[in-house]
């Protein structure tokens, strides 16, 4: 670091006992440095999520949190969007997916923090619409009649 600690031009007792001490401190400091190094890594590793291990053909959903739709509201837009085909991976943590050519907002090529993969389907019941599980369930429940409206805005 700039200077050499070790090297003095002063034989005076009190400049060796100074150089002393700076090298005892310095060491300190090295040792707490490591050791808060290796308290960070813990705890970054603790809650890193593992590598998703895809490969070229596999269907994944994009997450949506930073693309703007065309909804009037995001509360009312898609969570995620896909399914997608992997083309291939690109760099350590980014994969190009094939993504239609209409859709000019989204870029091919996406991190992985923002992939999801598709797991199939296991029940018949899971590959049924919503819309049409509603449908049913409203046909199926009893309705009442509204007597009088008491309030409105």
């Amino acid at each position: 670091m700039g200077q050499d600690i070790g090297k003095t031009t002063d034989n005076s007792p009190g400049t060796k006992e100074f150089l002393k001490t700076i090298k005892e401190i310095r060491n300190k400091v090295k040792e707490a440095l490591k050791k808060t190094n290796m308290m960070m890594k813990k705890k970054w590793d603790a809650k890193k999520k593992s590598e998703i291990k895809q490969k070229k053909g596999d269907l994944v959903w994009v997450d949506t949190t930073y693309y703007n739709m065309d909804q009037p509201s995001k509360k009312l837009s898609a969570k995620q969007l896909g399914l997608f085909p992997i083309i291939q991976k690109v760099g350590k943590s980014a994969y190009e997916l094939k993504i239609p050519s209409t859709w000019k907002s989204i870029h091919p090529v996406i991190n992985e923090s923002y992939l999801t993969s598709y797991v199939t389907l296991i029940f018949e019941q899971q590959s049924q619409r919503s819309d049409n599980r509603i449908a049913n369930s409203i046909n199926q429940t009893h309705m009442q009649e509204v007597e009088e409206i008491l309030n409105s805005r």
